[in-house]
């Protein structure tokens, strides 16, 4: 290890290791000559040096690519427009688990795996610049922040909703390494059913490994939010794979629950028939009546 110089500044690389010296951002390869080092720990060192200084201009450049007044795609259209919002990396996904309910910023964060705290911050940021988020303090004994959508954020449902039903044909089944989460199971199977499987004004609960989602039917469109259920008609306590297994076609209603897949209290009646309805929904997904 090469000791600093007078005058430096030890940059320590990734894991600790490789530590260089610079005396400062735009500083060059240590010089050679007037130090008492040999030729092979002076090259090494001017290597991790260049290393680390390339991944420097690299990240500045993208840092001030995301907080540039200039960001976007300048052009007076409005889809051009919405995506100068909504088009950064997660801000999608944001939204998505918004719609769910309002979350706390580590909800936020165990609910989007790999997403990284800073990023989430920025895209909270520019979400509540644009007026589509807003924080809200719960009352106690909860008594912390949340993040829910604003009254223009929530507009943006019919289109997160449309955009699900379409990659519904994408969802064959879970690549290697992807991640997977109840709250969105919910959320797929809401834009795949008719409104006319739950009464007008009935709730569902479903408890998705355990997890409870509630499923009603508002402005003629059924969806899904995080939460127990006030009156529920009937709750339906299920697995990820189960109802995978269900809404692909794989195995149906009767099937699964005489496996005891499926544990139904309450209405039985009002459960088979959500059930049933799941069966092959993402093989041909609702489509919502014209101007829903």
């Amino acid at each position: 290890m090469l000791p600093t110089p007078p005058g430096c500044v030890r940059v320590i690389g990734a894991g600790g290791s490789d530590p260089t010296t610079t005396s400062g951002a735009g500083a060059g390869p240590i010089p050679v000559s007037g130090m008492p080092y040999d030729a092979h720990e002076i090259r090494d060192a001017n290597h991790h040096l260049r290393k680390y200084q390339h991944g420097l201009r690299a990240s500045k450049c993208t840092a001030a690519d995301e907080g540039s007044p200039l960001k976007g795609y300048r052009q007076f259209c409005s889809v051009s427009r919405a995506l100068d919002v909504l088009g950064d990396r997660w801000a999608m996904l944001v939204v998505r688990e918004l719609l769910l309910g309002p979350r706390r910023y580590t909800d936020l964060l165990s609910g989007l795996p790999g997403l990284g705290t800073s990023v989430l911050a920025v895209r909270l940021h520019e979400l509540e610049e644009a007026n589509l988020v807003t924080r809200k303090k719960l009352p106690p004994p909860a008594a912390s922040t949340v993040y829910e959508l604003t009254r223009e954020g929530a507009d943006l449902r019919p289109m997160m909703d449309a955009l699900a039903r379409w990659g519904l044909r994408l969802m064959d089944r879970p690549k290697p390494g992807e991640a997977l989460r109840g709250s969105w199971m919910a959320y797929s199977l809401a834009v795949s059913l008719p409104p006319t499987v739950l009464p007008a004004d009935a709730e569902l609960e479903a408890r998705i490994d355990g997890e409870p989602h509630t499923f009603s039917v508002r402005a003629d469109r059924l969806e899904a939010r995080s939460g127990t259920a006030q009156d529920p008609l009937a709750v339906v306590a299920s697995s990820i794979v189960a109802l995978y297994l269900l809404v692909t076609g794989q195995s149906d209603r009767a099937e699964l629950q005489a496996r005891s897949e499926f544990v139904i209290t309450g209405d039985n009646r009002i459960a088979e028939r959500f059930l049933d309805a799941a069966y092959e929904a993402w093989l041909s997904p609702n489509e919502p009546a014209s101007g829903a």
